[in-house]
């Protein structure tokens, strides 16, 4: 069977793993053992460390993985399937391993209850661009978020039912702080 390159999506997720990933390509076999899956993912960092992880076949066209722990950086994919065909193509995706987001400010830290403030929120958050902004008390909802660096987003408070203290929960991409 012919194996071509591959495409990740998400193609990046914090240190800590366990981010759900697709992996596009071709030529995506099912194992023949019922007992045992022989496909594996390979993640090789740019210094030569190699990370595994089982994935699924699906389809011809389609293989689902979780990524394990692993340090910050590029991480080239390939895979095997069972254990004897290697795809090491300078083509494949890639995947980056982030540092995990922290939260460190929230700038005004008060607002009326009918919303609009804006504020700033500070802290270490990966260059993304889908990052949001969750106010944790009833009524509360989620707002989006303007990436402005890696390490500032900006949102605009919701309206909430009540007046009184709020947590304020900042999810970037699959990750919450």
């Amino acid at each position: 069977y012919e194996m071509g390159s591959v495409t990740v999506s998400p193609s990046f997720g914090p240190t800590d793993g366990s981010t759900n990933i697709e992996i596009a390509g071709t030529g995506f076999v099912k194992p023949y053992h019922n007992f045992v899956d022989y496909t594996f993912l390979f993640m090789e960092h740019e210094d030569g460390n190699v990370v595994q992880v089982p994935a699924e076949v699906v389809s011809p066209t389609l293989m689902i993985a979780q990524t394990p722990a692993a340090e910050v950086g590029q991480y080239a994919v390939y895979y095997t399937l069972d254990g004897k065909e290697v795809n090491k193509s300078p083509q494949n995706g890639t995947f980056y391993f982030y540092e995990t987001p922290t939260l460190v400010s929230v700038e005004p830290t008060f607002g009326p209850a009918t919303g609009d403030t804006d504020i700033v929120l500070r802290g270490s958050f990966y260059q993304t661009r889908n990052a949001r902004a969750t106010f944790w008390m009833p009524g509360g909802e989620s707002v989006d978020c303007l990436w402005v660096s890696s390490i500032e987003i900006r949102c605009t408070t919701p309206a909430v039912s009540n007046s009184g203290l709020a947590i304020v929960n900042v999810t970037v991409d699959t990750d919450d702080t």
